[in-house]
């Protein structure tokens, strides 16, 4: 199907672009709880641009010099945004590598690292909060040029 998609509740809104950049679309996970201090795990609160959860995951198996199969991670965060996220890697018996030799680049930053006696499972964390920009914002789009931007505010209080 060429143009708009039907819509359930009518007539678009606005029309905008998302994504014309990374920082367009921002996701911060939300942990839900604090590591505790120790253990054999490391956990590492990363922010990343550019970089999917399964590239960050291999760069810290090599950074820590361990299988890909002790780095986990509890949600996938996409590649084309700039997120937090928390991975873990097994260290048992370790101290913990530079954190500088992991970050290098704007790409990859550590923010917090912290032991954990468990590991990260997919689906522990609290949830995410999103930051979303829109760019070349019309908020007559889709209408005929009367009531677009009272419509627009509409929405979004719905979604609010």
């Amino acid at each position: 199907m060429n143009g708009p998609w039907p819509s359930p509740r009518g007539p678009a809104a606005a029309t905008a672009r998302l994504r014309a950049v990374p920082e367009d679309f921002q996701v911060d996970e939300l942990l839900g709880f604090e590591p505790e201090g120790s253990g054999e795990h490391l956990f590492l609160q990363l922010r990343k641009r550019g970089l999917d959860s399964d590239e960050v995951a291999r760069r810290i198996a090599r950074w820590a010099s361990v299988a890909p199969g002790a780095v986990s991670y509890a949600g996938r965060k996409d590649r084309h945004a700039v997120t937090s996220q928390w991975f873990s890697v097994q260290l048992p018996g370790r101290a913990d590598p530079d954190p500088a030799l992991l970050a290098g680049d704007d790409a990859l930053v550590v923010l917090a690292s912290a032991r954990h006696p468990r590991k990260l499972r997919r689906g522990v964390h609290r949830g995410n909060a999103f930051r979303l920009r829109l760019r070349d914002l019309d908020a007559n789009g889709g209408d005929d040029g009367t009531g677009g931007e009272a419509m627009l505010e509409t929405r979004l209080a719905d979604i609010a």
